[in-house]
């Protein structure tokens, strides 16, 4: 199955995001802001990446940017 990052500063959010991609087989790693993300898609290369839009330090565009930087095809 996929690794799946999940972006979002409401703990909550994330919570019912893990919930529902591990439901059906996925393994999940989180990140509560745009900056966690960049440093752990660096580390994991998830195929997937669930981003928040608004959150603060990075954003979500700007978290897309730089991962998408990272990795053109992402």
């Amino acid at each position: 199955m996929a690794l799946i990052m999940i972006v979002d500063d409401d703990p909550h959010i994330q919570l019912a995001l893990r919930q529902i991609v591990e439901s059906v087989g996925h393994r999940v790693v989180e990140a509560s802001n745009g900056q966690e993300a960049i440093e752990l898609f660096e580390e994991f290369h998830p195929e997937l990446v669930i981003t928040d839009v608004f959150m603060p330090q990075t954003d979500g565009i700007e978290t897309i940017r730089a991962i998408r930087h990272i990795q053109p095809e992402a």
